[in-house]
């Protein structure tokens, strides 16, 4: 679900809730008072009323189909993967870190990471050795915790010799303490993260090299209508490296 379409599915829970509420006394009032109590009445439901069209028209609007979803998801996949090659220009090992999908037959982190996987195929220069498993599916969809320090920590010491490792769940989190002990020789960090509130922390202490994060500096929407999937991701998405981190939220 969009931001637009949890928008308009929160005015229409609330326009149904009080609605269900309202909607005896004000017919009480409306039969058994008088004329002025009456105006009342109807005002304050047509008001309602006004507010449920709204949510459902916003709803109807905004509503993404599957295929939809599925196609932006695997344009993510493939921007990642692109923006890892360029970070490592075009050539070297990686290790992935994803979250636990066991279980799941179909969720957006297997869309991400398998669009991830292909697309890495495709520039063939930047090959994944290995994969780690942290959290649970519901990290990519920006539920889920980043990486503890310990366990970044230890994937450093696992993986010293790779180029970088490329985490679908999060940066690592923790005190400044816990992040300076780690080796001065490691590999580079892309990550694709739930918010960018604390990166620029990691970016000038030199812990991340790459995220994809939530868009957070404004940019116009595209004139084609529909817009492709990739256009979807750059309005939703956005790249930080070495040279815009100072942009980031503190």
């Amino acid at each position: 679900m969009n931001f637009l379409t949890a928008v308009g599915a929160f005015f229409y829970g609330l326009f149904a809730t009080v609605f269900s509420l309202l909607a005896s006394p004000l017919r009480r009032a409306a039969v058994g008072r008088g004329n002025s109590n009456r105006r009342s009445a109807t005002a304050i439901f047509a008001l309602v009323v006004i507010v449920g069209s709204m949510a459902l028209l916003l709803m109807s609007r905004c509503r993404s189909t599957p295929k939809d979803e599925t196609a932006a998801f695997t344009a993510l996949g493939q921007m990642v993967a692109q923006e890892t090659s360029k970070l490592l220009a075009s050539r070297g090992q990686i290790v992935l870190v994803v979250p636990n999908t066991e279980g799941a037959s179909k969720s957006p982190a297997l869309d991400v990471i398998e669009s991830f996987r292909g697309e890495l195929k495709k520039i063939g220069t930047v090959k994944a050795v290995a994969t780690e498993t942290i959290g649970n599916s519901d990290v990519i969809m920006m539920i889920g915790p980043a990486i503890a320090a310990n366990d970044y920590r230890m994937l450093m010491e696992k993986y010293p010799s790779v180029d970088a490792l490329v985490s679908f769940v999060g940066a690592p989190s923790g005190d400044s303490a816990s992040l300076d002990r780690l080796p001065a020789t490691r590999p580079k960090l892309v990550a694709v993260c739930s918010t960018p509130v604390g990166l620029k922390r990691l970016f000038k202490t030199g812990v991340l090299q790459l995220a994809v994060v939530p868009r957070f500096e404004t940019v116009t929407a595209p004139a084609q209508k529909p817009e492709t999937p990739s256009q979807r991701i750059e309005r939703y998405f956005q790249v930080v490296n070495a040279q815009n981190a100072e942009s980031l939220p503190n």
